[in-house]
């Protein structure tokens, strides 16, 4: 099968997985991309397309965006020296380590929230917010995995779900050029060819799933959750074998 169509499916099944769930783009995306394009395409490639992603859950939400502004100008400029440090991984350090780091990662937060374990900081506000926008900057442009850290620091600060999903796209939205930017700068701006051809099916997986979350009871969206999570799981462990066999050769 032709490489860009296999990529417009897994794209399409991502933003399938993001509207139904609020979760799980890069999730499900990130290691098969990167295993079949390389790490630096693969960032390119989800940055690009969560875009569209990101952009509609705001414009077809129903309801007008409500972000944390302190928050988000707070975690903006403390992710700042992380986004080019992340930058500047990705394009020196060797392929197999990058795809190791997206799949523990991945691994790690799949089997939290499947275990519904809760990590609370007990760190004060300021050191807090450094240490999530370092963190999450550093792992946005270096595979793309920057929810993790963002969602720990901002669940006991901001009580409010739908904020709280607003502010993380607001942020993505607004670190998206600087983003961009560092990592041409470092060499690591890597777009597949094929691009234009994978992004309808990222606009459309979209669409197809906001359809579908709407037909779903809450009994078929904890289902769907689930399901993602295990779908997530089951791809990270998949591509970690291979993996771990070529780095062990």
């Amino acid at each position: 099968m032709d490489p860009v169509v296999v990529v417009a499916i897994v794209l399409l099944a991502s933003a399938v997985i993001q509207a139904c769930t609020g979760f799980g783009y890069a999730i499900v995306s990130a290691p098969i991309l990167a295993w079949l394009l390389g790490p630096a395409e693969a960032v390119s490639l989800i940055m690009i397309s969560g875009l569209l992603v990101d952009v509609g859950l705001f414009a077809l939400g129903g309801r007008r965006p409500a972000p944390a502004w302190a928050e988000v100008f707070r975690l903006f400029l403390w992710s700042l020296p992380g986004l080019a440090l992340g930058a500047i991984a990705l394009a020196v350090l060797p392929a197999p380590y990058l795809k190791f780091a997206m799949i523990m990662i991945i691994l790690a937060v799949v089997l939290q929230r499947l275990i519904g374990g809760r990590f609370r900081s007990r760190l004060s506000h300021g050191p807090a917010a450094a240490i999530a926008g370092l963190s999450s900057g550093l792992l946005n442009t270096s595979t793309t995995l920057a929810g993790p850290p963002l969602a720990v620091y901002l669940a006991h600060r901001i009580p409010d779900r739908w904020q709280q999903r607003d502010t993380l796209i607001t942020l993505s939205l607004l670190r998206l050029p600087v983003s961009v930017a560092t990592m041409i700068i470092a060499g690591s701006w890597r777009p597949p060819e094929g691009l234009p051809l994978c992004l309808p099916a990222a606009a459309a997986g979209f669409l197809l799933g906001r359809y579908a979350f709407s037909k779903m009871s809450e009994k078929a969206h904890r289902r769907a959750v689930t399901t993602a999570l295990l779908l997530a799981l089951t791809t990270a462990a998949a591509a970690l074998v291979p993996l771990l066999i070529a780095l062990s050769t």
